[in-house]
């Protein structure tokens, strides 16, 4: 089908009139509502505005919606709708490549026509001011309470036309759109201005075409003329192209190498659209540019140095708007001015986004096809489904590598887990008098929490526990150091305040970050009947002496470890035992549990664990405490969690 005709909207496809007309209209009708009202500024009204039309779109009463959201009179909102609508149309000009084109339509005898609706004063002074009213044959004002359908139905029968020769041209998808595709035209979308982000809501609303400027016309006609009379040079089959959607298809799923697979994916594009250039661009989205992964017709060193900001040039700009591109001449373009890059000019160029679950990840880029013709309209649908295949491989590489470092990590951090595991007591110690049960519940593979028993001379039992402040292979290295001097030192001193004092020092020393520890060691007597302590900064120990049936909690006696390098640890008041009292030591993730959801686990459920059950043993009673917290919490402990319980028993 050889296109005889055009028809052109005016607004926003043949000159700027978002930028133009639209913006200072909407800032004439917030200064209405600001006189109108004494809460409003200009500035306030323009703002909401701007936000009722980007919430629900350029056909919204936004004017009527700021007014009443105000409580503004009826009055105040036809004045500032009669402010929007002035007739005042300010300087403008029509885009640079406008005239030319219609000029070239013109030669190739191509009828032009204009179809406008709005307010016919003002659409008589915007065609004045473009001066192009002479190259249409016919201009048609339609009033803005009247449809366009019956002006373009005319024009198909006053021109003895055909409807499927005419091409219609507009902005509006609820509009032009909509209109050619109901009359059996081909059907235009521009896509500029404020109706840009429409999307369409049903097949009516469909481009057949989009363009993104009145240059790539000049292309899009050509391709058609020549696909129906079959003259179009270099046209590929539609075999060749199921060829290189199986070609790469394959090579998506059976190669690793995601380098095999671009290069493999832009030399057949490349090839199949006989492009001189071809690219395969990826976003760094933390840097917010682009970098060629692979090429064709592109030096290396280009390859490697090429850097190109989101909305720079137009590969940045199809990956900051994530749709494609396509011009056919681009000195007649008028959103991308003809550039010297590189060291190569660029004549015609296609730029399509790569995108996953509809986010960009890159573009595909063609440039200047082999034999002077130019890209089109018509090569859009091959070059994405290639792009898509590239994003495909691309997503399927990154998923493989990400599971690849998380193995690692895994692996990594389950050795360090088992080393760490490896620091902690296999079973509590056998000492007369005592009956004791630990357990350690890390949150990661690792964690920061730590316990420890020491078997002293004359049958006295001396036990740590400490959590080191933070989580992961930090916390955990810390840790070991801590056991390492704390072995060193509690075998070298009987006091808990000397010992603390020690490992404080040992921190200090080689102290690199903010991390901290909280240690509770105590020391019980022979037969476990005297416990001497020292409390830096850990959770209180919970003490039950059954007879009274009364419990105590062993408080801090001084800041925690690593805080200042002169820190004195004191001992607390000694604590006096008899057979069947019971302690309690652990950490904060026991207490801190469920805390997630609104309410942590708490000491008071330590406390009733322990009472309900402080005839059973040590470990019945450690038991009981854990399938509490389990019980209370619905979703795992987010901290580790550390619990030991000694109860004192007779000889």
């Amino acid at each position: 089908m050889k296109p005889k005709a055009v028809i052109f909207d005016l607004d926003d496809t043949l000159f700027d009139c978002t930028g133009t007309l639209v913006e200072p209209a909407r800032r004439r009708a917030a200064q209405a509502l600001a006189d109108a009202s004494e809460e409003l500024t200009v500035g306030r009204a323009y703002t909401e505005i701007e936000e009722a039309y980007a919430s629900n779109g350029p056909e919204f009463d936004a004017i009527k919606h700021v007014a009443e959201r105000h409580g503004l009179p009826t009055d105040a909102t036809l004045a500032a709708r009669n402010a929007y609508q002035q007739d005042v149309v300010e300087e403008m000009s029509p885009f640079p490549d406008v005239e030319p084109t219609l000029e070239w339509l013109k030669n190739n005898g191509v009828l032009l026509f204009l179809v406008s609706k709005g307010n016919p004063t003002r659409q008589q002074e915007k065609l004045a001011q473009l001066g192009i009213r002479h190259l249409f044959s016919d201009v048609r004002l339609v009033d803005e309470n009247r449809d366009k359908s019956g002006d373009f139905a005319d024009i198909v029968c006053r021109w003895k036309l055909s409807a499927a020769e005419v091409l219609v041209v507009g902005d509006r998808i609820r509009s032009e759109v909509r209109l050619a595709n109901g009359l059996g035209m081909v059907s235009v979308r521009m896509l500029h201005g404020r109706f840009s982000a429409q999307r369409p809501s049903s097949a009516e609303e469909e481009p057949q075409f989009t363009i993104r400027s009145v240059g790539e016309l000049r292309s899009l006609i050509a391709g058609l003329t020549h696909e129906s009379t079959g003259t179009f040079t270099g046209a590929r089959s539609l075999a060749e192209e199921f060829e290189l959607i199986r070609a790469v298809a394959e090579k998506v799923i059976s190669s690793p190498d995601i380098d095999e697979v671009l290069k493999s994916i832009i030399d057949g594009c490349t090839e199949l659209m006989q492009a001189e250039r071809g690219s395969i661009m990826i976003l760094d989205e933390e840097a917010e540019e682009l970098r060629i992964s692979a090429a064709m017709g592109i030096q290396q060193p280009i390859r490697e140095s090429v850097r190109i900001k989101l909305g720079q040039s137009i590969s940045g700009y199809v990956a900051q708007k994530g749709i494609p591109v396509v011009i056919g001449d681009i000195e007649t373009d008028h959103l991308f001015a003809r550039r010297n890059r590189e060291g190569y000019l660029t004549r015609s160029a296609l730029c399509v986004p790569m995108k996953v679950k509809g986010k960009v990840i890159g573009v595909l880029n063609m440039s200047d096809r082999s034999g002077g013709s130019a890209f089109s309209e018509a090569d859009l649908p091959l070059a994405s489904l290639i792009a898509n295949q590239a994003a495909i491989a691309i997503e399927n590489a990154r998923l493989f590598q990400a599971y690849l470092a998380a193995e690692r990590i895994r692996r990594d951090l389950e050795l360090a887990g088992d080393i760490q595991r490896a620091f902690l007591p296999d079973a509590p110690p056998k000492i007369a008098g005592l009956d004791v049960a630990a357990l350690n519940m890390p949150s990661q593979h690792i964690g920061g929490d730590y316990y420890d028993f020491f078997a002293l001379p004359k049958g006295e039992l001396a036990v740590t526990i400490a959590d080191v402040s933070g989580h992961g292979i930090g916390s955990a290295l810390l840790m070991a150091a801590l056991r390492t001097a704390l072995h060193t030192y509690a075998y070298t001193t009987f006091s808990t305040a000397e010992v603390l004092h020690g490992l404080n020092s040992f921190l200090m020393e080689d102290k690199q970050n903010d991390s901290f520890v909280t240690v509770f060691m105590g020391k019980f007597s022979s037969q476990g009947r005297t416990l001497s302590y020292s409390n830096a900064g850990h959770d209180y120990p919970i003490c039950y002496f059954a007879s009274e049936d009364r419990f105590s909690e062993l408080e801090s006696t001084s800041l925690p470890l690593g805080v200042f390098p002169e820190t004195e640890f004191p001992e607390g008041t000694p604590i006096r035992f008899s057979p069947g009292d019971v302690m309690v030591l652990f950490t904060d993730g026991l207490v801190d549990a469920g805390i997630e959801e609104g309410a942590s686990f708490g000491r008071e459920r330590i406390r009733n664990a322990v009472r309900e059950n402080c005839d059973a043993s040590a470990q019945e009673i450690l038991d009981s405490v854990i399938s509490s917290v389990q019980l209370y919490c619905s979703t795992e402990a987010c901290d580790d969690i550390t619990l030991i319980v000694i109860k004192v028993t007779d000889a």
